[in-house]
């Protein structure tokens, strides 16, 4: 085994488009619970740490071809321990107002899915970032206008009450008479009690490029972070949304990097997994523009979902067309979601 130094994801990409079943104990071990207890070693799914001797890009999310516009599948890690999944939704480019003269825009909604594959695995700790880079050398990045989630969202919020005691006894006393014997003792003891809160954390926002310290905000990013007093690990999936500001149709490239940090043993299943660099995405909103028909289409869903009026309606990124693609500047977070685990309540069946 040789280990390969970290490089550069977004340069090693940007690149090549710029230019041309195990059995495994199960049970509560003392020792592994310290060394997790421990700061683990962060293991990166953008470039390899530990290489198996594979040298097949079996595991790469790759682009079918130079023309493979707005790949669906963006990430996939499966392991192990874990499966790790990036899809790429929804994608709208349009306008920010009807008005001629309005700048050019993009939204795209991506889903995230952490899922443990073996008993006692968990993930601990997410980082998700993505950074938008025009396709053209030296051409106009799109900006970041806003995301979601937004700013730091609990998930599943917990309180835990604890008790705790500590004292001892105090013994008084006067002896060496040769018949009497006096003495006492007094129990010395106090009981504190404290509600400890914690959740699961999603915090996200817009930020500069990498190597990038001014100008506009060109990437987005999230962190997960789990409920640490329960340990209950990530949630099961990941739903944002991205809108972006071009300044012309030109195509542009999207990066989706992510890091992610399990307990102990899922570092230990991970160790020897080979994790190459994934292609990026590719968008040309010249080619993939909704047309007249798909904005009727969208006009009469809508409608229809109000002259219904039989619950809420499930919001898609097509909701106002592609002309108004603004208004989802203060309404992005409608696009996000964050799903803890889903539970199935008809599983249980009479027989007869």
């Amino acid at each position: 085994m040789r280990a390969i130094t970290h490089w550069n994801p977004y340069l090693l990409a940007m690149d090549r488009y710029r230019y041309g079943s195990e059995d495994d104990s199960d049970g509560d071990s003392t020792d592994a619970d310290r060394l997790e207890a421990q700061d683990e070693a962060l293991v990166s799914f953008s470039a390899p740490m530990f290489i198996s001797g594979d040298t097949n890009d079996t595991f790469r999310a790759k682009n079918a071809s130079l023309t493979d516009w707005q790949r669906r599948i963006v990430i996939e890690r499966l392991t192990k321990a874990t499966e790790i999944r990036c899809h790429l939704l929804e994608v709208v480019h349009g306008k920010l107002t009807p008005r001629t003269d309005s700048p050019s825009a993009t939204l795209m909604v991506f889903k995230f899915r952490f899922d443990s594959v073996k008993h006692a695995r968990r993930l601990v700790r997410a980082r998700i970032d993505i950074e938008f880079f025009a396709k053209e050398n030296g051409g106009e990045a799109p900006t970041v206008l806003a995301v979601a989630p937004d700013e730091r969202w609990e998930v599943v919020p917990t309180v835990d009450h604890e008790d705790w005691t500590a004292g001892g006894n105090l013994n008084a006393g006067a002896s060496g008479l040769p018949i009497l014997t006096l003495g006492g003792e007094v129990s010395l003891q106090k009981t504190w009690a404290k509600n400890f809160s914690d959740a699961t954390t999603v915090t996200g926002g817009s930020h500069f490029g990498e190597g990038i310290d001014s100008g506009k905000r060109t990437a987005c990013g999230w962190t997960m972070l789990e409920n640490s007093k329960r340990q209950t690990g990530l949630p099961d999936s990941l739903t944002v949304a991205v809108l972006v500001q071009r300044e012309t149709d030109k195509q542009f490239n999207g990066i989706v990097n992510l890091e992610a940090r399990g307990n102990f043993k899922t570092m230990l299943d991970w160790m020897f997994n080979k994790v190459p660099v994934d292609d990026p995405v590719l968008f040309n909103p010249a080619m993939a523009q909704l047309d007249q028909q798909d904005d009727v289409e969208v006009n009469a869903t809508a409608e229809a979902g109000k002259a219904a009026a039989k619950g809420p309606q499930k919001v898609t990124a097509k909701q106002y067309g592609r002309n108004e693609l603004g208004r989802w500047e203060t309404e992005i977070h409608k696009l996000a979601d964050v799903t803890f685990r889903t539970v199935y309540k008809n599983g249980e069946k009479s027989a007869g």
